[in-house]
């Protein structure tokens, strides 16, 4: 995922840009992405350097990238992860509600131009809003301190974070529903036609027409192609089908597997009552994930074969957290990050 992140070009806010929104947990399907619009003459902005760090870098920096007015829309990456991300939501809400952002845009909001980042989701099968009630919306995971800073960030979002009003958010579930119903929902809702994000010349038609007057380089040469692609990304099969696999220690798993191994992404759930959710290759937990420790300990961050590895924050039951590097399951440096 580094490799790749090492690759992305800094943003020239100097001239027309989209905007990024995503969960830093689908990275690894998102840079590639990134890299492969970059190829095609699209300037993003990503926060590349911010590493979703919470705080006033965050909360800065994601407001002036917004309120520009080079800004021409935002690109949502919709996954699982993203729905039910607090950072996501507070920074969807911005480009449509910040004051800023419309004195800059002719009084008008942000365009929002979503794109499907989840292959568990397919829009032939299943309507998008269907899809996020019945998965994302389901989470009661209880949100963090971090969570509710990055939903400080606009008074729009005040009815969320005080405790006492009515649409006050509490769950992680809670904000999936927010942002079906704040950002989706005018955009037409389960009338909404999303593209995947292996639908690269889709993408870049919808942002042509929807965001740039002069449009996009069109024909001529193309910037040279790198050896990064969304294909081959080993960890996230294209085709991968979501299976359940219950074993006989009582652990069960449900996602994606490849020669009978856990392979992509999946949830296991361990007899002791603790759960991983996140990335694997080859059987091994690889990538970023998510692990809630029976005792009520938990780590979100990088892993690789099966230990904690490179970004990631350790929460423990008792309310201490050590957050920053990891090399080989030992914490070896602080870096605030989100």
């Amino acid at each position: 995922m580094n490799e790749y992140l090492d690759l992305i070009k800094p943003c020239d806010i100097e001239k027309p840009y989209m905007f990024v929104s995503y969960s830093k947990r689908d990275a690894g399907k998102v840079y590639p992405f990134i890299l492969r619009l970059q190829q095609m003459g699209c300037n993003l902005w990503i926060d590349k350097e911010l590493r979703r760090s919470v705080g006033s870098n965050w909360q800065k920096n994601v407001l002036a990238a917004l309120q520009s007015a080079c800004c021409r829309g935002v690109l949502f990456m919709i996954s699982e992860h993203s729905m039910r991300s607090a950072a996501v939501f507070a920074e969807l809400s911005l480009s449509q509600t910040s004051s800023k952002v419309h004195r800059r845009h002719d009084g008008m909001a942000l365009k929002i131009l979503p794109v499907n980042a989840d292959l568990s989701w397919s829009q032939s099968k299943v309507g998008l809003a269907t899809w996020i009630y019945q998965t994302v919306c389901k989470d009661t995971t209880p949100l963090s301190l971090d969570d509710y800073d990055c939903l400080n960030v606009g008074k729009a979002l005040e009815r969320y974070r005080l405790p006492g009003s009515a649409e006050y958010i509490e769950e992680r579930g809670e904000i999936a529903s927010a942002i079906l119903t704040d950002i989706l929902e005018p955009l037409g809702g389960s009338k909404l036609t999303v593209a995947s994000i292996e639908e690269l010349d889709t993408v870049l038609e919808n942002i042509d027409k929807e965001c740039f007057a002069n449009g996009l380089p069109k024909g001529g040469k193309q910037p040279a192609q790198i050896s990064v692609s969304i294909a081959s990304d080993p960890v996230r099969p294209q085709d991968a089908e979501i299976q359940r696999k219950v074993y006989k220690n009582g652990d069960v798993y449900e996602g994606q597997l490849s020669d009978g191994k856990r392979h992509g992404q999946g949830i296991y759930r361990f007899a002791n009552g603790s759960v991983y959710e996140g990335e694997y290759r080859d059987g091994k937990r690889c990538g970023f994930g998510r692990f809630s420790l029976a005792n009520g300990d938990v780590y979100e961050g990088e892993f690789l074969d099966n230990k904690y590895h490179g970004h990631g924050i350790f929460r423990f039951s008792n309310g201490e957290v050590l957050e920053g590097g990891w090399e080989n399951g030992v914490h070896i440096q602080n870096n605030d990050f989100h």
